[in-house]
């Protein structure tokens, strides 16, 4: 499975972003001390599991977060930004503050874990085992699908911050606030680019042969207790 960045709806919140007037007359900031990026990965914390009847797993909201729904399992991930910026306002000798932050991190990654199971299932030790192997697999096509967006776009935030860094403003306090609103602006649009991202790989974890598979285990139980919806 091939993904791909869509440069263009990354960069646009800075480019509105750009176009709030700086300082009058002030020159673009040129010269200024060397910044770090640092873009990592937020793990997934360890899986809650939560038993529940059978028929209450339809009615589970995901929220903003990502579900993939089963018949006998739920689970949903809280896909989860971050970012830190250590300012470093440089004057200017026209009198313009430049940011030029000693580093800026931005975290993309998963926040609460949770996988909502049948009594059913859970109550049978090979069917809730293999549940919970089918949900590890979504935890490891999550965990590569970040690494590999987090690769991908290195460059493109790399961008995004430089375009920041050259912005003059009229105060450190504004200076800070554009700074704060320009990574925000990227972080938003990287989360959303991710999460489809995200979703395409946990949908090929649940095709047809997988499902299948799924539901032969353990001699057939997890088939029958898919039939029977038993609590």
């Amino acid at each position: 499975m091939r993904f791909f960045i869509n440069r263009s709806a990354l960069m646009l919140p800075l480019a509105i972003l750009c176009l709030i007037p700086a300082a009058a007359a002030a020159a673009p900031c040129i010269n200024l001390p060397p910044s770090t990026l640092s873009i990592y990965d937020i793990r997934k914390p360890a899986l809650e599991e939560v038993r529940v009847p059978a028929a209450e797993l339809d009615r589970i909201d995901p929220g903003n977060g990502l579900g993939s729904r089963h018949t006998l399992m739920f689970t949903t991930t809280d896909v989860m930004t971050l970012f830190e910026i250590h300012h470093r306002p440089v004057p200017q000798a026209d009198g313009a503050i430049c940011d030029a932050p000693s580093l800026v991190r931005i975290g993309l990654g998963a926040g609460r874990r949770v996988a909502y199971l049948a009594r059913a299932a859970a109550a049978d030790a090979c069917v809730h085992e293999r549940m919970l192997a089918h949900e590890e697999d979504h935890n490891r096509r999550f965990n590569a699908t970040v690494d590999r967006f987090i690769a991908q776009q290195n460059g493109d935030l790399q961008d995004g911050v430089k375009a920041l860094k050259q912005m003059p403003a009229p105060s450190a306090a504004v200076a800070k606030a554009r700074w704060e609103a320009g990574v925000r602006a990227l972080r938003a649009a990287a989360a959303e680019q991710l999460q489809t991202q995200i979703r395409a790989a946990i949908a090929a974890a649940d095709d047809g042969p997988t499902l299948a598979a799924l539901a032969d285990a353990c001699g057939g139980k997890l088939r029958h207790l898919q039939d029977s919806r038993g609590f």
